[in-house]
């Protein structure tokens, strides 16, 4: 068992691995929907993706539109993070249209939420008009959607470097995380309030949220979360020129990156990898990174 997840989160996904190996036919799926829906982010890449693609199977079979929409969403988000992003809002929207049949309100702000989390990107003024579309079904206290929805407001800013804007909707989204106890969200604004307190200068305050939000990711059993503060909090000692405390965070990060098939986060990881071994004056170890960062491009 991972020291970062809890132990009666890996018995209970544990127990439904264990059962899905005996069980064959239809009689899967409630198996496969329990293991995306309770256990979907402790999953390695490869078996979400495993699972989301069976589930999609035989729900199309049974004709059921709500477990549909699970493994839809469930394999766009392994491509979001797996850095294929186009096909991952191809999966969104196919979801996004399931539930719209439905009528499901939830389902469908879930998707406004995926879809401007998928754009941000490429195209954050869109990422931004689905986050928007998200907050018009919000209820008012509703602070999971809500918080997850100021998360993405605040990210597609980040990509237009909007960096104060940025940083407020980051403190909403804490607020919101903290009310409902969503410590993966809290630890994600804090990391996300740090890089936008470093672009306005604020290297020590970006320093304490960093820091914060590692604390706070440790406990949650999500190492991609822990691997994207870790590279954050590199980059940032790197900018502070705390070089061997940045060499050791990105290279937490990287080791982490590669375990869960992080792809996203490896390359950024590898860029500053770079940067920090060329300050120490390690060019041979500069170059072995250089290398694999152009092969992955």
């Amino acid at each position: 068992m991972s020291p970062l997840e809890q132990p009666h989160e890996e018995a209970s996904r544990q127990d439904l691995l264990a059962t899905l190996e005996t069980t064959t036919g239809t009689a899967r799926l409630p198996i496969l929907l329990a293991l995306l829906r309770q256990h979907f982010h402790r999953l390695p890449a490869a078996t979400a993706r495993e699972v989301a693609t069976e589930a999609l199977t035989l729900a199309q079979a049974e004709n059921d539109a709500a477990a549909q929409g699970t493994a839809l969403t469930s394999l766009g988000l392994v491509d979001l993070y797996s850095g294929a992003r186009d096909t991952a809002t191809e999966y969104f929207h196919r979801a996004l249209a399931v539930y719209e049949g439905l009528n499901h309100t939830v389902g469908m702000t879930n998707q406004f939420i995926n879809l401007g989390i998928a754009y941000r990107k490429g195209d954050p003024q869109k990422s931004l008009q689905f986050m928007r579309q998200a907050l018009a079904f919000i209820d008012e206290h509703d602070d999971e959607r809500l918080a997850g929805c100021y998360n993405g407001i605040g990210s597609a800013y980040l990509e237009l470097e909007q960096w104060e804007e940025a940083a407020q909707e980051f403190q909403r989204t804490r607020r919101h995380a903290n009310a409902c106890g969503d410590r993966q969200l809290a630890a994600g604004a804090l990391q996300n309030e740090g890089i936008a307190q470093r672009h306005l200068g604020n290297l020590t305050h970006a320093i304490a949220a960093l820091e914060a939000a590692l604390g706070l990711a440790r406990t949650t059993g999500f190492p991609r979360l822990t691997c994207g503060v870790l590279g954050s909090l590199g980059s940032t000692r790197l900018a502070q020129g705390r070089l061997e405390e940045a060499k050791e965070a990105a290279s937490e990060s990287l080791s982490i990156a590669e375990e869960v098939g992080a792809m996203d986060f490896r390359d950024d990881t590898l860029a500053v990898l770079v940067q920090i071994c060329e300050k120490l004056g390690d060019e041979e170890q500069a170059r072995s990174y250089s290398e694999l960062l152009t092969r992955s491009n």
